[in-house]
């Protein structure tokens, strides 16, 4: 079962990871995908926007057909805010669902509310000592390895 009905990973490899993020489906660079995709070319090509590593690093995203320039993908009861940015990046990292699930418990402790990777939100403002002190714990840990 998966955490998540607004993502997908629908195939990977090849250097390549292919993703639906709400009803819109990505390919973006992913190093780290060193096998083989499952799904044949055909399928990676219907894909709604490809982003292109250019030969000097940087790239952009062609897109097959028009997205808006953000949307909304929900995590259960969380909202995120996906923009596909000149960097590959959405501003939603999937792979993080259990901090979200962690953080979803947060909220509910304190009131509900919704939290956006790219709208600070009044539910997350009520949540910024608790992050502070998060983040310090997880910048001592790091220094000390």
């Amino acid at each position: 079962m998966s955490l998540w009905d607004d993502y997908e990973l629908i195939d990977s490899g090849g250097l390549r990871k292919f993703e639906r993020f709400g009803s819109y489906s990505l390919v973006r660079p992913d190093p780290q995908a060193i096998w083989n995709p499952s799904l044949p070319n055909s399928r990676w090509m219907d894909a709604d926007a490809v982003y292109v590593r250019s030969g000097s690093g940087e790239g952009a995203w062609s897109f097959q057909r028009k997205l808006p320039d953000s949307w909304n993908v929900t995590f259960r009861e969380l909202l995120f805010k996906v923009k596909p940015t000149a960097f590959k990046h959405t501003g939603l990292f999937p792979e993080q669902a259990i901090n979200w699930l962690w953080f979803q418990q947060l909220l509910k402790q304190r009131g509900g509310g919704m939290f956006s990777t790219f709208l600070l939100i009044p539910a997350v403002q009520r949540l910024q000592p608790l992050l502070r002190e998060l983040l310090s714990v997880m910048w001592m840990l790091q220094r000390d390895q």
